[in-house]
């Protein structure tokens, strides 16, 4: 990338053009012309191709195709302004959705039923499927806040992008595998204070199986670099489906709160409709925006390759 930055400099001052006069053809400010010239910073593609009109240089001479793949792979996935922020604004929905979601499994959970209960049978369902569901949560919460940095400083690179979608697509797993290990513990108890009734075909082929395959192609497409078609295809088909289930899971489940009798305290607790709202706000953002990033990173990385003249 310091090739970059001393050819650029090189094809500036043969022109003639001071960093200023470049800047304002570019329209973008001296300091930034500055930046792309100390490698501290580097220009995406398109601006790249109006550099070279500008300079009179060929892209090959300016930035060769290793290179342009490599800026690709640098900069932020999302580098448009206006766009990134309103990423910012769903990162901090997001965030929000996960620790109110903690706040309210704390406060919505009978825990001192559930441990007279843990006392009384030994069955611990209860608890551990509160317990489980603020680490999966947290974990959540976690893996967005280090989106949220990343995306505020302007450093999102497709790595890191990768990251962030790999951890949320961990945090199905855990969720899933915390649904059928509830469930088969309350079916070994006789006296389980909440019913659950789990369908284990519908967590692993549903839930599973499609984080599985997208932790797979994010790691290949977003950290591995692998430019072929069928990876960014999975993503937006696994999030797609996973906004479909979402919110038709969670609709389900708010019809029958409707039908829970409002005397039953215990159930109300259990199953308050603001939980299932706060899961699914989540979901459809997060899901949202991969698709988004996906569809951009995968047009960018075409660029390069056309730009390049690679195949």
């Amino acid at each position: 990338m310091v090739e970059f930055g001393e050819q650029l400099r090189n094809a500036r001052e043969k022109k003639g053009m001071t960093q200023q006069t470049l800047a304002e053809q570019l329209y973008v400010t001296r300091q930034t012309v500055s930046h792309w010239e100390r490698g501290a910073r580097f220009p995406d593609l398109l601006t790249t191709k109006k550099i070279s009109e500008t300079l009179d240089v060929s892209l090959d001479d300016l930035l060769s195709g290793e290179d342009m793949n490599k800026v690709v792979e640098k900069i932020p996935v999302i580098e448009d302004k206006a766009v990134n922020n309103i990423m910012i604004v769903f990162y901090t929905i997001v965030i929000f959705s996960f620790l109110l979601s903690i706040v309210n499994k704390i406060s919505m959970t009978p825990w001192k039923t559930a441990m007279e209960w843990v006392a009384e049978s030994g069955n611990y369902t209860l608890v551990l499927q509160a317990v489980f569901t603020i680490l999966r949560m947290g974990i959540g919460a976690a893996v967005f806040i280090y989106g949220l940095i990343h995306a505020y400083k302007g450093t999102l690179s497709p790595k890191r992008m990768g990251l962030v979608i790999v951890g949320y697509f961990a945090t199905i797993i855990l969720y899933s595998l915390m649904n059928i290990s509830m469930s088969l513990m309350s079916k070994l108890s006789d006296n389980s204070f909440v019913s659950y009734g789990t369908d284990y075909i519908y967590e692993i082929f549903y839930w599973i199986i499609p984080a599985v395959i997208g932790i797979v192609s994010a790691c290949l497409f977003f950290v591995q670099k692998r430019n072929g078609v069928i990876w960014p295809v999975f993503l937006v088909l696994i999030s797609v489906c996973e906004i479909y289930q979402s919110v038709e899971k969670n609709i389900g489940m708010l019809k029958r709160v409707q039908q829970f009798s409002m005397s039953n305290s215990r159930d109300n607790a259990i199953y308050n409709p603001m939980t299932f709202v706060l899961y699914m706000i989540p979901t459809v953002l997060i899901n949202g925006l991969i698709i988004y990033q996906v569809i951009t990173l995968y047009r960018k990385r075409k660029i390069a390759t056309d730009l390049s003249g690679n195949e």
